[in-house]
Formats: C-alpha cells, structure tokens, sequence
C-alpha cells in the first residue's frame, strides 16, 4: 500500500512539473513573439554587405548624398523632377547605414515612430530604398521623382547596451524638394530693364535703392498723399523687384514657404514693380494712406540646388506714411 501511494504521489509531481515546463514554455514563446519585428529591425544591420554602385543612367540628374553617424546630406537639397541618380556614401564611420525615401509632408523630425524609434514603414509612403550596407562603400539608385517633397532617412535600429538605438532619431533625416520643371520659375529669368515714368505733378519723391542684400529708401518717413518711388537696382549681379506691403508684423518675420517665398495671397499687397535688371531704374506712383508699411523683394532663385530667397537675405525695410 505504501509503495502505491508513493507511486501516486510521484506521478502527480511529474504531472505538476511537466504542467509548469508547458506554461514557462508558452510564456517564452509569446515574449518571443513580441521581439520579432524588433529582432528583424535589428537583424538587417548585422547582415549588412558592401554597398553597391551602378552606373549613372544617361540623362539622369545625379545627387550625392553623404551618410555619417549621424546625419544624412545631399549635396544639393532641390532638383528638377525627372530620373534621379542618388550616388550614396556611407561614410560611418561605425555603423552600417540604409537610405529611405518618403515622400511627406510632415516636419523632417515628426514621422510617426515606434517605441525603439523606427518608422513603420507601412504607415509613411516609402517610395524606394537602399538596404544596409557597410561604413566605408557607397551605394546607388536610380528613380523617376515627380514633383513634391520628400524625406531621406535611415531607419535602422540597433540594441546598444541594451537600449534601442534609432538612427532616424539620432539625426540621420534630411529634407529634399523635386521641383516641376517649369512651376514657380522665377521671375528674374524674365527681367528686363526697367521703366521709369514722369513723376506727377504734386507727388512727393522717394528715391529707393536696391541691392544685394539691402533696401534703402532715402527717407523712412512721409506725409500720406501720392509718392512717387524712383527704385534703383544697384544689382550688382541680379534682378530684383519692389513690393510695397501692409503690415504691422516685424519686418523679418512675415510668413514664407520652404523656399523662402513670401506668400502674397498671406500678405496685403499695395502694388509692386516686376523684377528688373541691374543697373536700371524703375518707378511707380502710389496713393498711400497713413499706416506702416514695409518695403521687400520678393524673388525666391536656385543657387547651386538650393533656394536663395531676396527677402530672407535681408532685401526688407520699414517704411512710414504719415
């Protein structure tokens, strides 16, 4: 009888214990589950390869961009729509880097992240990318952009000493602009000299100078009534324009774009006088009432890739009719 007893009584232990092993394995296994998008995010860079370079597709606009611990720079921030030719160097000098385009609209620093800082990729528009490669070579990629603005990023994750590395937190994001070919040319590609009309009768003169990057008129102040402004482009390189505007807003902080345009339907326009060339005068009569007003040009340019806006450069004054 005892013997029977204990042989019970062992089975029910082998029962409990094998019971318990079950229930740990299961936990295992769902915590498991939870790991594996991380562990997958993690993974890519770990079997990352030397990057790989074709040749550049003839007609392509060719954009080098650098990657680096931890920062993303194209040389330049803004080209024509059409193909694309991205030359990628991965210049570390530690980490394996990958190269994300999105085409958003959102703030460079604002896409949606998870809890280890990636960027789900099926809640952006990822429009193409450059798996992992090592520190040290570089990679390409050819694409057909249309116009619109987009976000180059790395979205690798890493475990660094137990904590979640994000690149694309880190600073490894970047703004890039495709620009339609033909939308919102400058107008200074058009300028021509300027005109000069006869001032009226009666009308009070303010010689105004323009000039990178100034504009001074030779008085600040006048009685309200019709001024005739007599507006020299003293160049010496570009074209400029004059827009009287109405405002009570510091003069440096008037709304702009991404280029640095101000947006005349944003701002109340009194009158302007089209770009013209350096070295010309032009002239135009306004009937002001008292108010405050200030004085810019207007013209947003590319330089070099990048947008050059007259206004930003400091072509604004204040102006006071009395």
């Amino acid at each position: 009888m005892t013997s029977l007893i204990e042989s019970i009584l062992n089975r029910r232990w082998a029962y409990a214990l094998l019971a318990a092993i079950a229930a740990l394995a299961l936990l295992v296994s769902a915590c498991d589950g939870d790991d594996d998008e991380e562990a997958e995010e993690a993974g890519e860079a770990e079997e990352a390869t030397l990057g790989v370079v074709l040749p550049r597709p003839t007609g392509s606009t060719e954009v080098r961009v650098s990657l680096a611990e931890w920062t993303v720079e194209p040389a330049v921030n803004v080209v024509d729509e059409g193909e694309i030719y991205f030359l990628v160097d991965n210049l570390g000098p530690v980490d394996p880097h990958e190269f994300v385009i999105i085409r958003s609209d959102l703030p460079v620093d604002q896409l949606p992240v998870d809890d280890t800082g990636f960027v789900p990729e099926d809640a952006v528009d990822v429009v193409a990318e450059i798996e992992p490669y090592l520190p040290g070579s570089s990679a390409s990629i050819a694409l057909n952009l249309p116009a619109g603005r987009y976000l180059l990023i790395c979205n690798i994750v890493e475990l660094e000493e137990g904590e979640w590395e994000s690149h694309y937190l880190e600073g490894m994001r970047a703004e890039f602009t495709v620009h339609a070919a033909g939308e919102e040319a400058s107008e200074a590609e058009d300028a021509e000299a300027g005109i000069v009309n006869p001032k009226p009768e009666g009308a009070t003169e303010v010689r105004v100078s323009l000039a990178e990057w100034a504009i001074a008129p030779a008085v600040s102040t006048v009685d309200s009534g019709d001024i005739y402004f007599l507006v020299d482009n003293l160049g010496p390189a570009d074209p400029h324009e004059f827009v009287v505007v109405r405002s009570d807003a510091p003069i440096d902080e008037l709304p702009t774009d991404e280029r640095g345009f101000v947006p005349e339907d944003a701002i109340d326009v009194i009158a302007e006088i089209e770009p013209y060339l350096p070295g010309t005068s032009a002239s135009i009569v306004l009937d002001l009432p008292p108010g405050r007003y200030i004085l810019i040009c207007n013209i947003v340019e590319l330089e070099e890739g990048e947008w050059e806006s007259h206004y930003l450069e400091g072509m604004r004054v204040e102006f006071i009719v009395e």
